[in-house]
Formats: C-alpha cells, structure tokens, sequence
C-alpha cells in the first residue's frame, strides 16, 4: 500500500519538499497548516531526564488526597474520556492550559507509561513558560491501575474502593 502523502512515496526527493510537483506541496501546506492550528500540546522537545522533577504513586495517592494539587493527564481527548486516574484535568491546547493553570499551582503530569514523552514535552513546555512547581508521574496510568487504584471514565466498569 503506497503511503497517503505524496512526499514520501518521492523515493529521489524525500523531505526535500521544494521539488515536489503542485499539487504535493499543495498536500503538505494543508497538512502543515492544520497540524499548526492544533497547537499539540504532545508533540516537542523534551528534558533530559535528569532535569525532570518526579512524584512517586505513593506521594501523588497522598497528594490527591489533600484537593490542592492539579493532575494533567498528557494524552488526547479521547484517551482521557476512555481511562484516566481519577481527579485528572485535560487541556486540549496550550492556551488552555496556560489558562487554566496558575504559575503557583502544584500541577503533576502524566501519561500511559514511563515511555510516553506526553508529560515530558507538557512539563518542559510548562517549565519555559514560568511553572516551577510542576513534577511528572512518569508510571504514569498503567502503574495506577497495576496498583488497583481507583480509575474513572467510559471503560471503566465500577469505581474500586479503597
């Protein structure tokens, strides 16, 4: 099956989208134009890791607890209506979230996993924009839910008591 952008099938031409006929660099300014537009909050550099303030499961379950702390859940609106810890926030661009957030505010990022850069590009982002209590809860859903802690959304089927 040939790829969908006419970029990529141009095996001579490559990213080199200058020399692309009319209609392929027609394609791929729209597709630019709309990327652009979205303002993804997910997509961008990273920290090294080093340079990322953390929060363990134990500290952030302590953290929920006390209602002063606002958990972001990094994925797409989708995924953040199927499955997410409970108490989570979701912003869908990055003016809503600077928006919605406080300099001041204690704000813990996560993701599905330790390998998704969501949080990580959300908390760089964050960090340049004047956030300095901002941490990353890099086990991110899937540690929540291997501890049988509580989840909320359509997939879940009944809320675990704890």
């Amino acid at each position: 099956m040939k790829c969908q952008n006419p970029a990529r099938n141009d095996k001579k031409r490559g990213p080199q989208y200058s020399g692309l006929p009319g209609s392929a660099r027609a394609w791929h300014g729209k597709l630019r134009s709309r990327t652009d537009n979205m303002e993804n909050l997910y997509l961008g550099p990273v920290l090294p890791a080093n340079e990322v303030r953390t929060i363990g499961r134990e500290e952030l379950q302590r953290k929920l607890g006390g209602g002063a702390l606002k958990l972001v859940m990094c994925r797409p609106e989708r995924e953040f209506q199927t499955t997410r810890i409970s108490g989570s926030i979701h912003f869908e661009t990055r003016d809503e979230m600077l928006a919605g957030l406080k300099r001041d505010d204690e704000v813990v990022l996560y993701c599905t996993n330790a390998d998704c850069l969501a949080s990580q590009v959300v908390y760089r982002f964050l960090v340049e924009h004047g956030y300095a209590n901002v941490r990353r809860y890099a086990g991110g859903l899937v540690d929540w839910e291997d501890a049988g802690l509580p989840l909320e959304g359509t997939s879940v089927t009944s809320p675990r008591v704890h």
